[in-house]
């Protein structure tokens, strides 16, 4: 499997789906149980692959900037 032997990093950050912020538009026309369906399956898949899963928390999109940014740093070693 491609994704097994070139990886770019090891973890993948996962934003679980929203129920609070999930709404049906033109580009979003899936049910949020559809949603919850893809991402069990997404990190399935990444797990299977052997990739370390970082989920982000559902909070303000500063905060997930700055938890984002604070593992990226912590996995450097800064």
């Amino acid at each position: 499997m491609w994704l097994s032997e070139y990886r770019y990093c090891s973890t993948v950050f996962v934003l679980p789906p929203w129920k609070a912020i999930y709404v049906n538009d033109a580009k979003r026309d899936h049910t949020f149980e559809h949603a919850e369906s893809v991402y069990r399956t997404v990190r399935e898949w990444y797990r299977r692959c052997r990739y370390q899963l970082d989920e982000v928390p559902g909070v303000s999109i500063d905060e997930r900037c700055t938890y984002v940014l604070e593992a990226l740093a912590r996995m450097q070693g800064v």
